[in-house]
């Protein structure tokens, strides 16, 4: 068995959201979807940040009062269509004022091991997974864990180093 990557656990099938979604919109589609975040990605696919619940929840956080519009992207393989959610009318406050305006991504190679240390380093819970410049998934550290048990399950062992320059971190 080759050590697992984050193209083994990552999430493929992605719910994206526009700079200009209202912050309505993408709490009723985190919500509906069953997800606590969603990146942030521009009209030509390129991540530019991600919102998370907690950002919703950030009460200090200065928000600006430009219209939001109730809008989304559904992601699946090289896929993307637009979504608009009928029940929720255009109003203030954008997604792109409450994002976390930085993008950290991975490869899609990359162990599960170095990808667990990344978010554990960042002190974040998910990372954008690229394939040359693409956005295809994104691995939550729940994929991680559920890759660290099925490969233990599979007969993976990850050398003593590894876990302890984790265990480091």
């Amino acid at each position: 068995m080759e050590e697992p990557t984050v193209a083994d656990v990552m999430t493929r099938q992605l719910f994206a959201l526009a700079p200009e979604t209202s912050l309505q919109a993408a709490a009723r589609m985190l919500k509906q979807q069953g997800i606590s975040g969603a990146p942030v990605v521009t009209t030509n696919k390129k991540p530019i940040g991600v919102l998370s619940l907690s950002d919703l929840v950030d009460v200090d956080r200065d928000m600006r009062q430009r219209r939001g519009y109730p809008m989304f992207y559904r992601i699946s393989a090289d896929v993307w269509t637009t979504e608009t959610l009928p029940d929720v009318m255009p109003m203030s406050g954008r997604v792109e004022d409450a994002m976390m305006p930085t993008v950290v991504a991975v490869d899609e190679n990359t162990s599960i091991l170095d990808a667990a240390g990344r978010l554990i380093e960042l002190g974040i819970h998910r990372l954008m997974v690229t394939r040359g410049a693409a956005l295809v998934g994104v691995v939550a550290a729940i994929d991680l864990l559920r890759g660290f048990v099925e490969s233990a399950r599979a007969g993976w062992v990850y050398p003593a180093q590894a876990v302890d320059e984790l265990r480091g971190l």
